[in-house]
């Protein structure tokens, strides 16, 4: 069994208190002397960190230097944000929020997913015609450049999924979609509506799941 480490502070000339703290055990992975103005606070310093050591293992207490440097970069940024409101503007809180926002991102659908499971539903209801399909593809996926064009030459570009497919519907905004519309979709106005019945569905779709929020 490995002995337990043994901290004791040393007093200095100048009247301070010293630990020895060996690489193993120190934050940053190289030997540390922290110096503290009463014996007793050194004690208490390192009665709590060889209680650390000794529930969590040594390597919970590294904090290495690339570690460090994270730090300070992410408590600069999180300093020199030009935010109005009042926020909690620190690392656990920051990482907090981040944290959330990715698992957000795995649990939300991408719109091409939602869009294959929405028309999957509406294929098996009555009225779902070859005209309304091929007019659905023409949108979600491009249109064909001419009428005897092959799949492959769908020009992709002009397809809602090639700027969206991947996106979480929940974050596709109403202006991204208006902006869409009037790039593509504003020769007339019913092939404006026509891409908009096409579209709309989907979020309709979405929302009766609970996937977005009106």
């Amino acid at each position: 069994m490995p002995k337990r480490p043994n901290l004791i502070p040393k007093r200095l000339p100048n009247g301070n208190w010293q630990l020895n703290i060996p690489a193993s055990l120190s934050k940053t992975g190289a030997r540390a002397r922290p110096e503290f103005s009463a014996k007793q606070e050194a004690s208490v310093y390192a009665k709590n960190l060889l209680g650390h050591i000794a529930k969590h293992g040594s390597s919970s207490t590294q904090f290495t230097s690339a570690d460090a440097t994270d730090a300070k970069v992410a408590l600069r940024m999180l300093r020199e944000a030009s935010l109005h409101g009042e926020y909690e503007l620190n690392l656990k809180a920051a990482v907090k929020y981040y944290l959330g926002h990715l698992e957000h991102e795995e649990r939300s659908q991408s719109f091409e997913e939602v869009y294959r499971r929405s028309v999957e539903s509406r294929k098996n209801r009555r009225g779902w015609s070859t005209t309304h399909e091929q007019e659905a593809v023409a949108v979600m996926k491009g249109p064909l450049p001419h009428t005897r064009a092959k799949e492959h030459q769908r020009v992709k570009v002009r397809g809602f999924l090639h700027y969206y497919g991947q996106t979480a519907i929940d974050r596709i905004t109403e202006d991204q979609i208006l902006d869409f519309l009037n790039e593509h979709h504003s020769s007339s106005s019913s092939s404006f509506n026509r891409a908009l019945r096409t579209i709309k569905p989907v979020f309709k779709y979405a929302h009766d799941r609970g996937w977005v929020q009106y």
